[in-house]
This record gives structure tokens, C-alpha cells and sequence, in this order.
């Protein structure tokens, strides 16, 4: 889990710059957008380490999944939803990753289909086991 989120991190940092040109609303971008944008890209990121730890550590199942949300965005979402604005489409994968990432959380016990390993406890090393 916390290379989940040291990688989520990273990956929105490596994605902001963006919202400082004209393709990302900046340079008079409201604050919220790159916050919603960290919080998605967390919250997703949840998603993609279950499907590489699912797919047993492998990255074509993981790079389909980021390029389907990418095509999706890029191409498909003003056709299927015409009538809905890129924040609202925005809003609603912030949404779904926040409703997936939980569904995901909440079933692998925060584990994110990671496998035990041989010989570790599932006891946190600050909950001492009673």
C-alpha cells in the first residue's frame, strides 16, 4: 500500500505541469482541478497495483487499463456523453476511482491482492497481537 501511494505521488507530480498551459486550463486554473486530479490519479492508482498484483506482477493487463482510461478521455467520452462537460466527466472517474479503489481496499483487507508471503503475519507491526 505505501508503494501504491509513493508511486501515485510521483505519477500526479510527473502530471501537473500540464495545468500551468492552455491544454490544461492554466495558466488560470482553479486550485481544485489539480487537487481533484491528485486525488484521482491516488485513488486509481489503488486500482492499477491490484490489477498487477491480480495479473501476477504483470504489466500488459496494468498498461491496457491506463490506456483505456487515456482513449477513453481522449477520444470516446465526447461522443458516448455529448452533452456532459469535461468536468463533469472528470468528476465522474473521480467518482468510479474512489468507489473502486474502496470496493478494492475493503475486499483485500488493504493488501490490494498482494499474496502473503511465506512466513509474514497479517498483524501490523504496531498492533501487537493479542
Amino acid at each position: 500500500m505505501s508503494a501504491t501511494l509513493v508511486v501515485g505521488v510521483l505519477w500526479s507530480a510527473w502530471h501537473l505541469p500540464p495545468f500551468l498551459t492552455d491544454w490544461g486550463g492554466g495558466p488560470h486554473v482553479a486550485w481544485s482541478v489539480p487537487v481533484e486530479f491528485v486525488a484521482t490519479a491516488l485513488l486509481f492508482r489503488a486500482l492499477m497495483t491490484w490489477v498487477f498484483n491480480k495479473s501476477g506482477e504483470s504489466m500488459p493487463p496494468v498498461m491496457l487499463l491506463r490506456c483505456g482510461v487515456n482513449d477513453y478521455f481522449s477520444i470516446a467520452w465526447s461522443d458516448l456523453f455529448p452533452s456532459l462537460s469535461r468536468t463533469d466527466v472528470t468528476h465522474a472517474f473521480l467518482l468510479a476511482s474512489l468507489a473502486g479503489a474502496l470496493i478494492v481496499l475493503v475486499a483485500t483487507r488493504g493488501r490490494l491482492g498482494l499474496r502473503q508471503q511465506p512466513g509474514h503475519t497479517d498483524v501490523h507491526p504496531l498492533v501487537s497481537a493479542r
